[in-house]
Formats: structure tokens, sequence, C-alpha cells
């Protein structure tokens, strides 16, 4: 019989803390303690944990565990549409990311271990949805680039520059 009691209210107990462990908030009811590094709750005394919801001000939606980003996140442009989505463990970018262009196409992959990037791409566009440059990275430096460079009023590049470990090793001119 005593057992019973104990695992229902062991039950209950777990039960009514739910809500706070799923708890989702804005990103302005959030301050970050500089002594420890953690965020918390406004006016509360334990690190936050639970979601914030992004908005206009501050585009990151995501987890937090014992005051750190933890788990599934997301980072979105300022018209509203996903700019990174990925994971972080204990606070730091962890395993592969995807990003997105400002009109929402993938534009990239990158790995991260321990919040450095280690390997993978990325694809960046000028103010004119034209293509601008191409990164690869190998074991966390930039391996190659290619940036393309427009004539005024053209819409196809007027030249293509390709960097090798950050130098330049070819130009290929167009007419």
């Amino acid at each position: 019989m005593f057992i019973k009691v104990s695992i229902r209210c062991f039950f209950i107990i777990l039960l009514s803390a739910i809500p706070i462990f799923a708890e989702e908030v804005n990103f302005e009811d959030l301050v970050l303690k500089k002594s420890d590094g953690l965020t918390y709750l406004k006016f509360k005394t334990e690190p936050f944990s639970g979601s914030i919801a992004a908005n206009e001000k501050h585009p990151f939606s995501g987890n937090f565990k014992n005051g750190l980003r933890h788990g599934k996140c997301n980072f979105f442009h300022k018209n509203g549409l996903l700019k990174e989505s990925g994971e972080f463990k204990k606070g730091e970018k962890e395993g592969f990311w995807d990003t997105f262009d400002k009109n929402g196409n993938a534009n990239g992959k990158i790995h991260y271990t321990k919040d450095k990037l280690t390997n993978g791409y990325v694809r960046e566009q000028n103010l004119y949805d034209r293509l601008e440059v191409e990164y690869n990275f190998n074991d966390g430096r930039e391996s190659t680039r290619i940036e393309y460079l427009y004539i005024r009023g053209r819409d196809d590049p007027s030249c293509k520059i390709f960097f090798e470990n950050q130098k330049e090793v070819k130009r290929e001119l167009f007419s």
C-alpha cells in the first residue's frame, strides 16, 4: 500500500513539473549573467531551462538547458525566413548546421565541433541575389574560395577569382 501511494505521489510531482521545463518565453524575458555566462529568466535565481520564441528584434528560437543553449535551434533573417539551423550542446554549436540565403534557399552546410567550424561550404549572395562568394572549409580553415565580380547592369559575372589557402591561384574573365 505504501509503495503504491509513493509511486502515485512521485508521478503527480513529476507531471506538475512538466510545464516548468516546457516553458516558452521571448528573448526579452531573459538576461545573461556575465559572471557565470549563464542565461536566466528575469527575476529568477535558477539558470533558465525551456524554449524561446523568435521575434523581429531577436530572430532566434531554440532551447536552453541550465542556462545554456542546448538542442535544436534556429536563427532567422530579418525578413523572417530561416538563416541557420542546427544543434547546440552545452552552449556550443555542434554537428552539421544548414544555412539559407535571405530567400530561404539552402546555401551551405557547415560542421562544428565545440563551437569551432571544422568542415563545410557556404555560398553567399549580394543584395541583388547574385552569387558573390563560395567558401569551402577543411579542418577549421578556409581551403578554397571563389569570388564572382559583376559589371553594373549585367546579370552574369564578368570575372571569377579562385583562391586556395587564401592565396589567389587563377582568374577567369568573361566578355
